[in-house]
């Protein structure tokens, strides 16, 4: 993988890479990181200092600096932190004897990174152990600065039941914010979860020593997923995903256009929905991420096929899929809505979205084939390249 100047190569089939890009979309630096296997990157944060954390998941071993993490059992979670010019400050792994996958991440003030995910079986991360109720358990961690676990924990249900987290967000107080799906039932603290439909969407939150504070839940009658979680500055929890067939929130009723919608959802620092709205058209719509400003503005990116209805505007994918970028208003009413593809043959999917204080959005995904944004025409270099997107307010 070239990035700018400096050429990445993998150590084993699949390596972890890290980029920061300057204001002007200019590489900084680069950096990646492997083994013998499977490493993967699914999720970034940034603290004030311009220090970046990552996690995801890796098979057999991986060298970060001069870390070698070696797995427990099948995939184990890994965390790292580098400085602001890419160097590995610290780099910890945590496992047992099945499959640990961490997915979404997040940083405080102080420093203090979050991760969360899920595992099966068993868990180690420091001195506690966790024990998966379920086929699969969500798991919530964190990290002090030096990179130590200051709590771990984990939710699941019955035997049967599996319940995944995606995304991870914190607010000031320390207080934590995760969100994905569950199948079956799920207990959270002295809160029981049902499933409406074969997968439901379910929103947690803990308080800044691990423990609930609230715990909800929302789906209909099939597949329900929550993808991608943002808090803003009141304690209120935004979350984004896709839905199939209708879903319910609170007292909203949502009804998919196609197969797939995308959803949008606003929660109150109590876990009460505030809003809630969806966006879809002829075929497939997923939301993968989700931002929000200092005004309350929301912002998600995903993917489509055919054509995408967001208030007045009508997107129609150029290729087989569309990345899109949306934002609503602090009241969940569209601002605005666009999309970017390329030809007919081509997939452009967008995976992470993040907003700065002037109200830029940067979007980052993959696509396969070409890509036109604005007037940037993009060539994939290999089956998939990563683009990234800044939009002004």
């Amino acid at each position: 993988m070239t990035v700018g100047s400096t050429t990445l190569t993998g150590a084993g089939s699949r390596n972890v890479f890290m980029i920061k890009l300057d204001s002007s979309g200019s590489p900084t630096w680069a950096t990646s990181f492997g083994g013998e296997s499977i490493d993967e990157g699914l999720g970034i944060a940034v603290d004030a200092s311009g220090s970046s954390y990552t996690t995801g998941y890796f098979r057999g071993s991986m060298t970060v600096g001069s870390t070698n993490l070696m797995t427990a059992g099948g995939t184990d979670v890994f965390m790292i932190k580098l400085d602001s010019s890419g160097s590995p400050m610290w780099a910890t792994s945590f496992g047992g004897d099945d499959s640990d996958l961490g997915q979404g991440i997040a940083v405080d003030a102080s420093g203090s990174s979050y991760t969360t995910g899920y595992f099966q079986g068993s868990m180690t991360v420091g001195s506690t152990n966790l024990t998966a109720a379920g086929d699969t358990d969500v798991f919530m961690i964190k990290l002090d600065s030096s990179g130590s676990p200051t709590w771990a924990t984990s939710f699941g249900g019955d035997s049967d039941s599996f319940v995944e987290g995606q995304g991870i967000a914190v607010d000031a107080s320390g207080s934590s914010y995760t969100t994905g799906y569950f199948q079956g039932s799920m207990t959270v603290g002295s809160t029981n979860l049902t499933a409406a439909g074969s997968q439901d969407v379910f929103m947690i939150k803990l308080d800044s020593s691990g423990s609930p504070t609230w715990a909800t839940s929302f789906g209909g009658d099939d597949s329900d997923l929550g993808l991608g979680i943002a808090v803003d500055a009141s304690g209120s929890s935004y979350t984004t995903g896709y839905f199939r067939g209708s879903m319910t929130v609170g007292s909203t009723n949502l009804t998919a256009a196609g197969s797939r919608n995308v959803f949008m959802i606003k929660l109150d620092s109590s876990g009460s929905p505030t809003w809630a709205t969806s966006f879809g058209g002829d075929s497939s719509v997923e939301g993968q991420g989700i931002a929000v400003d200092a005004s309350g503005s929301s912002y998600t990116t995903g993917f489509f096929q055919g054509s995408m209805t967001v208030g007045s505007t009508n997107l129609t994918a150029a290729g087989n899929t569309d990345v899109f970028m949306i934002k609503l208003d602090s009241s969940g009413s569209p601002t605005w809505a666009t999309s970017f593809g390329g030809d007919s043959d081509s997939f452009v999917e967008g995976q992470g979205i993040a907003v700065d204080a002037s109200g830029s959005s940067y979007t980052t995904g993959y696509f396969q084939g070409s890509m036109t944004v604005g007037s940037t025409n993009l060539t994939a270099a290999g089956n998939r390249d990563v683009f990234m997107i800044k939009l002004d307010s």
